[in-house]
């Protein structure tokens, strides 16, 4: 009896620790994925009018793993290099024109016409799709273009422990950027 009562709580946190662990890992997979999924979506759709939707797609479908519930935000970006990161602004959730469209869970249902780039459309403030007249969004991702820019997917997370044997949450982020790819003119 002694030996298991000094044991047995030693055992318990390894086992507890274990299965946390684990379950922490998956998800951390899981959105690493879903983030890279979602970029190379981002490089193939380029400046096609359902790009973001697109991404959101992927995103849904690669992060099924998880508990798409506790997607917090998804942001696309516009970067300069591999290494960049979103601005705070766009972590916080604040689309910026220009510069980036911040998405959450609820836009992952959203249908395909929703994203038109119009000036109601999730996606106006950087806007995959070139405007027909010069009063359209300020930036857009044309890959028409020579000088090809990069874009980049940021998916931030909360985890919730099974146990709580280690809180009651912690938060999972995961940022990939990637080139566009060059198209030819239409």
């Amino acid at each position: 009896m002694t030996e298991a009562a000094l044991i047995s709580p030693v055992f318990f946190a390894l086992l507890f620790g274990v299965i946390e662990m684990g379950i922490l890992f998956r998800d951390h997979l899981t959105i690493t994925n879903a983030t890279r999924d979602g970029a190379r979506t981002a490089a193939a759709s380029g400046n096609d009018i359902d790009a973001d939707w697109r991404i959101l797609q992927t995103i849904s479908q690669s992060a099924a793993a998880a508990d798409r519930a506790d997607i917090k935000r998804i942001v696309i970006f516009k970067a300069t290099s591999t290494s960049d990161q979103p601005s705070a602004a766009c972590k916080a959730g604040t689309s910026i024109d220009g510069v980036c469209n911040a998405y959450t869970v609820a836009d992952l249902a959203r249908p395909v016409t929703d994203f038109t780039c119009s000036s109601s459309s999730p996606d106006k403030r950087f806007c995959p799709y070139g405007p027909i007249s010069p009063t359209g969004p300020p930036y857009y991702r044309d890959t028409r273009m020579s000088a090809l820019g990069y874009i980049g997917v940021y998916i931030e997370m909360r985890h919730r422990y099974v146990t709580g044997f280690f809180g009651a949450s912690v938060t999972i982020r995961d940022t990939t950027v990637v080139r566009i790819e060059p198209r030819t003119a239409i």
